[in-house]
């Protein structure tokens, strides 16, 4: 996901660390009975960069077998605004996520 600025320019992007987690998730998510145990075992990661790939905040998905949780942290100094931008993409980028499966 990008996150653009007021004027068009790319500030941020979120990115998964792991195709492989994700792969997982999905192949195994559709058997039932097995497919209920993966998200306590397939948790993804994401992370805010900078386009020059400086890590700002790391997003990662909390062990459960019903519902989805995430924890935000906080890797690196920026500016209010673009926390604020970055806090409101996280937001949606998990319901995107979450609507995805």
């Amino acid at each position: 996901y990008d996150i653009y600025d007021q004027n068009g320019n790319i500030v941020l992007q979120i990115e998964e660390d792991s195709a492989f987690t994700r792969f997982m998730d999905a192949a195994l998510g559709e058997i039932p009975i097995i497919g209920i145990l993966t998200g306590y075992f397939f948790n993804p990661v994401y992370r805010i960069e900078t386009p020059a790939n400086e890590l700002m905040f790391r997003i990662v998905k909390q062990r459960s077998f019903l519902e989805s949780s995430f924890t935000i942290e906080k890797v690196a100094q920026m500016s209010e605004t673009d926390q604020l931008r970055a806090v409101l993409a996280t937001f949606m980028m998990v319901l995107l996520e979450r609507a995805r499966g």
